[in-house]
């Protein structure tokens, strides 16, 4: 068999994978190589290397889309802000061509918990997000799981951020900063609190004049 490519952060039709299971090895020494894999729905599911590489069609979702499984209709939360929450943050974990990755899975911010793969014990453990927040790390430098996280204010993840001295804007946050004001029409001063910096910080990622400040 050819090389076995890195499927880790691959997104695959509807399946993002997220976690290399224990081999398979068959009685005439064969590898099946297994992979946990999350699909869009919220379920997670199990594949096979060979499924996966191929972008076997059938294989490519965790049944919601024949029939086979309910997906995210068993919860009936799939439109709320709490799901997009919970999307999101899987995505900056995972999902190598998010925008986000680097200064997440890319760092090795990931799911600290297992449980948090399924929406409903994420949401059994947060709640419904309270309007006007989003999921915060309370430690920077540690991953998603109940006893990090906490639903926080644009100005209180901002205070979090100041805190940690170590952190600077990425390349990932100037495009996003970028995007916000020249794309998104969002003010200032609210990326300014966003990110933790200044008002002027803003200004000369803007004006093209810098990328990395320390907070």
């Amino acid at each position: 068999m050819a090389q076995k490519k890195d499927l880790i952060g691959k997104r695959i039709v509807l399946l993002t994978v997220v976690k290399e299971l224990e081999t398979k090895i068959y009685s005439n020494g064969k590898k099946n190589y297994q992979y946990e894999c999350l699909c869009d729905c919220g379920n997670v599911v199990k594949r096979n290397y060979q499924s996966l590489n191929r972008k076997n069609v059938n294989q490519s979702n965790c049944g919601c889309q024949n029939g086979q499984h309910k997906g995210n209709r068993k919860h009936g939360l799939s439109t709320t802000p709490t799901y997009n929450s919970w999307k999101a943050m899987i995505a900056r974990c995972f999902d190598k061509n998010n925008i986000h990755y680097s200064n997440y899975g890319g760092r090795g911010i990931t799911i600290e918990d297992d449980r948090w793969l399924d929406f409903e014990t994420f949401y059994e453990d947060m709640g419904e997000r309270p309007r006007g927040k989003s999921i915060d790390r309370i430690d920077n430098e540690r991953g998603y799981c109940k006893e990090h996280c906490r639903w926080a204010t644009n100005y209180e993840q901002s205070v979090n951020k100041r805190r940690d001295s170590r952190y600077k804007l990425t390349e990932a946050d100037v495009y996003t900063i970028r995007w916000k004001q020249e794309c998104n029409n969002e003010s200032i001063s609210g990326i300014a609190t966003e990110f933790g910096v200044i008002r002027g910080t803003v200004r000369d990622v803007i004006n093209r004049k810098t990328y990395k400040y320390l907070t």
